[in-house]
């Protein structure tokens, strides 16, 4: 039987970290008030927490379906079986996203009562509806996502190429450090001929700063794990709605940087906590909420949070 805890194990994530940087009530409300949320003997706080958490935007909607439609084509790959068109990709997609919408419209009472099970869009719990602009925005995306990816030169690389080895991922998804697990998922790993490593990650929004520092957690997992070079590692990531590639060669001093943030953040982290061994947080009063009206307003929690 799996064990209940009253409060969640101490972890870290890059995600952990921009969430605790860009609002600590919306850190709080993740991290520890929605624990247990799934239970039904939780308080009626907890749940509400927890099924907010559950929501998703039609970008993150969208984000996920990419990666999983992807991650079959890879499957498909290494399996050595016909490959999905572009047009079978799209309608895939597509179906997920009018599945989440449906469930948003249709079955909002099952997903109240199972968030886990049924989706819910963020903008239509808090606008009612989704814009004409907003659907021919997803759909034009999904489009070109999927056209940048079939023509990226990774796809042409893993799947034209026998030489190429595909590398499982999963067995890179945490690192300890310092008695703390650090989670990451990388998207794709293979092998060259030449035995040089490549990881690639793909990416559906825009690029942003903080992709690098992805990247560099990517390549430190890789580099400890199967104790290679760093020389003998290249990270690559894949634009796919401007059918952009970047590579980036990660180098020593980055993976210090990056380990620098992460014992720093590791110690904000802490100073929110009563009871480090429990990982028992102070009340939400400690946690104060961004001012900055843009995060807000992307805010899974900002019903929770007006209610705070």
């Amino acid at each position: 039987m799996l064990e209940v805890k009253q409060f969640p194990e101490m972890s870290w994530s890059l995600s952990r970290h921009k969430t605790l940087m860009n609002c600590q009530m919306q850190y709080f409300f993740t991290y520890y008030l929605s624990h247990n949320g799934w239970l039904q003997k939780a308080s009626s706080v907890s749940k509400h927490a927890y099924r907010l958490k559950k929501m998703v935007s039609t970008e993150i909607l969208l984000g996920n379906s990419v990666h999983k439609q992807i991650q079959q084509v890879i499957g498909h790959v290494q399996s050595e079986e016909k490959i999905q068109s572009e047009s079978h990709l799209v309608e895939s997609i597509r179906a997920d996203l009018n599945t989440a919408y449906a469930d948003s419209i249709h079955r909002r009472a099952q997903w109240f009562e199972k968030p886990s099970k049924y989706s819910m869009l963020q903008e239509i719990y808090y606008d009612g509806s989704l814009t004409k602009e907003k659907i021919h925005d997803i759909q034009e995306r999904t489009r070109l996502s999927v056209n940048h990816f079939v023509s990226s030169r990774t796809f042409n690389v893993i799947s034209h190429n026998q030489k190429v080895k595909i590398v499982d991922a999963e067995r890179f998804r945490v690192m300890k450090v310092d008695g703390i697990n650090i989670f990451a998922v990388l998207d794709l790993v293979y092998q060259e001929e030449n035995g040089r490593y490549v990881i690639v990650d793909w990416k559906t929004g825009k690029e942003r700063p903080d992709d690098f520092y992805q990247v560099v957690l990517y390549v430190w997992f890789l580099h400890e794990k199967l104790n290679i070079d760093l020389g003998e590692i290249e990270a690559k990531i894949e634009y796919l709605q401007i059918g952009k590639q970047k590579s980036i060669q990660v180098k020593q001093m980055d993976i210090d940087n990056m380990l620098n943030t992460f014992r720093m953040s590791m110690e904000l982290m802490c100073g929110y906590i009563e009871d480090i061994e429990q990982n028992k947080p102070f009340g939400f009063e400690a946690f104060p909420k961004t001012q900055n009206p843009r995060t807000c307003s992307s805010c899974n929690y900002r019903e929770l949070c007006s209610k705070s």
